[in-house]
């Protein structure tokens, strides 16, 4: 949500922009304001647009990369990758029920 400040429980990573390794974590409660509420399909459009130079776009496209160098380096070292599906129920209007 977009919506304003909203409390939290935070956690902090300070990491390596060479290696990514992490170099320092912090618990924090904290008070957070979304930029935006994006679905994934969003997310993946605004990647996708090379015409959009938004810092926003630009944030996801960072994290996106930091995001491909740490999956490679957990399944080099082994990882089990799980494919699983969006699960999603349709619910009848009165009972609610799926």
């Amino acid at each position: 949500r977009s919506d304003g400040d909203r409390l939290a429980f935070s956690v902090i990573w300070e990491i390596n922009s060479k290696t990514f390794e992490t170099e320092h974590v912090d618990f924090h409660k904290s008070i957070i304001r979304s930029v935006a509420s994006l679905t994934y399909k969003q997310a993946q459009s605004m990647i996708d647009d090379k015409n959009d130079k938004s810092e926003l776009t630009a944030s996801i496209r960072h994290l996106m990369k930091i995001a491909v160098k740490l999956r490679k380096r957990r399944n080099k070292a082994g990882a089990l990758t799980l494919a699983s599906p969006e699960v999603r129920f349709n619910l009848e209007k009165d009972t609610l029920n799926p």
